[in-house]
């Protein structure tokens, strides 16, 4: 995304959070290997449209994962660790018979 490259990447996982289909990227069922090489050949034959679909990457990759929205994010996330820590009850010793 920060080199305004579109992605083709499986529907699985965070991927499908990430890319947008038909927006920032492309994306394929798991295991699909004919739609991933349909993807592929579509990619290949549409130049024009693959370049809008890697400026919106670029302009996610600006919006989401760079500068101060990042850090906002990335400082919830530690923040949300560091409370779920203090939730756990303490262990204790350990008992060896």
């Amino acid at each position: 995304y920060a080199s305004g490259t579109p992605v083709i990447a499986s529907r699985i996982g965070s991927l499908a959070e990430i890319v947008e289909d038909g927006i920032s990227g492309l994306l394929v069922d798991p295991g699909d290997a004919a739609g991933l090489a349909d993807r592929l050949r579509w990619a290949v034959a549409h130049p024009a449209e693959l370049s809008t679909l890697g400026a919106a990457a670029r302009a996610r990759y600006e919006a989401q994962y760079r500068g101060d929205a990042h850090l906002h994010d990335l400082l919830a996330v530690y923040g949300d660790a560091a409370a779920v820590r203090h939730r756990r009850p303490a262990r204790g010793p350990a008992v060896h018979a």
